[in-house]
């Protein structure tokens, strides 16, 4: 196996905790010593295989040898920050710091060991080495303010939120075998790996356990013996649930500690947005659970029926919080998962499991009704009886997002934009490279009727029409047929962008992503006839493609002329003048008006074979039914099939 594959597999199993494998793997092979990488997993691994010290012994034999080497260095502080010894790890930071002083990331490990320790002063002794060593950096720089304010804020917050004691009290939660399964089959998270909320120094964070979670662990959860989270984004970046966290922000939980009255008015505000997302949710046919998060905030718990890639439940999660209007200064929305992908060596962010005790405050993380914003009496009843999400859902759900998308001019599919709730738009990155078992077809219906513009287009160019038909029919288009698709309706503002989606969502090869990169190429000026003869000449014979405009100077013809718009070399969508249609003579206008001759030369043929298909039906309809009467039955069959005697001329044909 090549090294690096080899060292990929290795990682893999580190990180769905099968250690002895990954030590069977990397131990059995003949791997040259010289590679540092290969003998700091060995080290890593001897960790959880054989103890502590062994590992230690063999980091600090490996950095005698490579005295330079950053990143055994840094892998060996790496690990010790996983089994939480955050001391040995700011020990080995300081000899970090003072071998590799021209490495800017010698310095931001240190401070993370810090930060995890809760030695925020300490971490910021070290931003401020930093920055005389690198004073241009704005990381350091934006690093040095967040520590700053939790520097000054952590111990005046800490202190008044012991004081903040929930008031609300619940019927006893019952942690039978069956309450238990119910839990876990709900609360499922990254497999062989949770968290438990452990002291570090002057406050609290959470500390990796390389194994599944059992019942007893759920049962300690809940008595509040400890409390546990779990990391949402499983192995394959899939997961069967999103939690969306509203919470106060930093810069107001002072005053939310320390003054009543302050305390009351953000807590109506955490009230109102609450009840402003579950509207959207009632609207949209989902219904989450709503949990307290105990310390200072809520969270919407959503669940699916199987697994659903991390790309979709943040596409979902984004969406919700875009739509929200007037969120408040005071208040920050983050969804969970926080990640499309997470290697397989990284475990991605993590939610704390509700029913447990927040170490922090002392206060349970309870479900609420939220029509009184009490808990529920009983919790586990509630989790009986949870609304999930199933595939059908999703693709639905997708899209409504990729038609809002359109609407809102976010053509260039699902950016990937960092998310600050006040005041930025959150949106995924594209709804690519999912692996093929968790893949979601987005399905969009086609309207019953379609905006004027679209109409007008449809009714005047027959080659767009029969585009049309074909999609819908042959759930296939050719690229040239695509291409005079989209660069004729996607002129035609949002709208026609929608109703791109609409009809390309029929074919078997749709992608939102490809349709919006197509949209996004159309240029200014919409596409002219003859481009489209070019592109597609099977569907511009002479009876399909012969309009006649009379144009305006500097304009050229096109489909959209259908629709009133005249493009022209130089500005578009100069709308026609609308004129009286003349039917007095035999000239075809550009607008809304023009062309009624041919429309309605058009209309009389149609209609005259529709009458004659009428008529033919009933003929055969009456040799039929004769056929019937005269055997004396209401059921033939033949060697064919089985037939039905038909109903009456008046009454609609339901079946055969």
């Amino acid at each position: 196996m090549e090294i690096n594959a080899l060292l990929k597999d290795v990682r893999m199993k580190i990180a769905t905790g099968n250690f002895d494998s990954a030590k069977e793997l990397l131990f059995s092979k003949d791997i040259q010593e010289g590679n540092v990488e290969a003998q700091a997993l060995k080290a890593r691994i001897l960790g959880f295989t054989d103890g502590i010290e062994k590992a230690q012994s063999m980091f600090f034999d490996l950095e005698s040898v490579w005295p330079n080497n950053f990143k055994l260095f840094k892998m060996h502080c790496d690990f010790l920050q996983e089994i939480g010894n955050y001391n040995e790890a700011i020990a080995i930071g300081r000899q970090i710091v003072s071998r590799f002083k021209l490495e800017p990331e010698a310095y931001m490990l240190q401070i993370e060991n810090y930060e995890l320790a809760g030695m925020n002063s300490d971490a910021l002794n070290i931003c401020n080495q930093a920055l005389v060593n690198f004073p241009d950096s704005t990381d350091f720089y934006n690093k040095k303010q967040m520590l700053l304010s939790m520097t000054n804020d952590d111990l005046l917050i800490d202190e008044n939120l012991e004081n903040i004691k929930s008031e609300m009290t619940v019927k006893h939660i019952v942690t039978s075998d069956e309450n238990i399964l119910i839990y876990l089959s709900l609360f499922k998270g990254r497999r062989g790996v949770h968290a438990v909320q452990t002291k570090m120094g002057k406050t609290w964070g959470y500390i990796p356990e390389h194994r599944d979670m059992l019942a007893e662990d759920v049962r300690m959860h809940i008595s509040g013996q400890k409390t546990l989270g779990i990391y949402v984004t499983d192995i394959q970046n899939v997961s069967n649930l999103m939690v969306l966290d509203l919470d106060i922000r930093k810069p107001y939980m002072k005053n939310y500690a320390q003054n009543p009255e302050e305390r009351t008015r953000l807590t109506e505000l955490l009230r109102l947005n609450c009840k402003n997302l579950l509207a959207l949710c009632s609207d949209s046919g989902l219904f989450p659970l709503v949990e307290s998060s105990g310390n200072k905030g809520l969270h919407f718990w959503f669940f699916s029926s199987e697994p659903i890639a991390c790309k979709y439940w943040r596409a979902l999660g984004g969406w919700l919080i875009n739509r929200l209007k007037n969120v408040p200064e005071e208040l920050s929305w983050e969804v969970f998962p926080k990640q499309d992908k997470v290697s397989a060596d990284g475990l991605g962010n993590l939610v704390k499991l509700p029913l447990g005790t927040h170490q922090k405050t002392g206060r349970q993380s309870l479900f609420i009704d939220t029509e009184k914003f009490e808990p529920y009496e009983d919790q586990i009843e509630i989790l009986k009886n949870v609304n999930k999400l199933t595939k059908k859902d999703f693709e639905h759900i997708l899209g409504t997002i990729t038609i809002q998308n359109c609407q809102s001019g976010n053509v260039a599919g699902f950016k990937d934009i960092e998310f600050k709730p006040v005041k930025s738009d959150y949106a995924p990155k594209c709804l690519d490279e999912v692996n093929e078992n968790f893949k979601i077809d987005v399905k969009i219906p086609l309207p019953e009727r379609n905006t004027i513009e679209v109409e007008q287009v449809l009714s005047g160019c027959r080659p767009m029409w029969e585009i049309m038909q074909k999609a819908k029919n042959d759930h296939f288009l050719t690229q040239d047929e695509k291409h005079a698709f989209v660069y004729v309706f996607a002129s035609l503002g949002e709208e026609g962008k929608v109703f791109v989606h609409q009809v390309l969502n029929q074919l078997d090869d749709y992608q939102p992503d490809l349709v919006n990169q197509m949209i996004k190429a159309v240029p200014p000026n919409p596409t002219g006839c003859n481009k489209i003869r070019k592109r597609i000449p099977h569907l511009c014979s002479n009876d399909c493609c012969n309009c006649q405009f009379r144009l305006p100077n500097g304009s050229y013809a096109s489909p959209v002329v259908h629709a009133g718009i005249f493009p022209n070399t130089g500005n578009f969508n100069v709308n026609a003048v609308r004129q009286p249609a003349k039917l007095a003579q035999n000239e075809m206008y550009g607008g809304e008006s023009g062309g009624i001759d041919r429309l309605m030369n058009e209309y009389i043929e149609l209609n005259n074979k529709i009458g004659a298909l009428r008529e033919r039906s009933a003929l055969l309809r009456r040799q039929i039914n004769k056929i019937f009467n005269d055997a004396g039955k209401d059921v033939i069959e033949t060697r064919i099939r089985v037939y039905k005697k038909l109903p009456d001329e008046d009454e609609p044909i339901k079946g055969i």
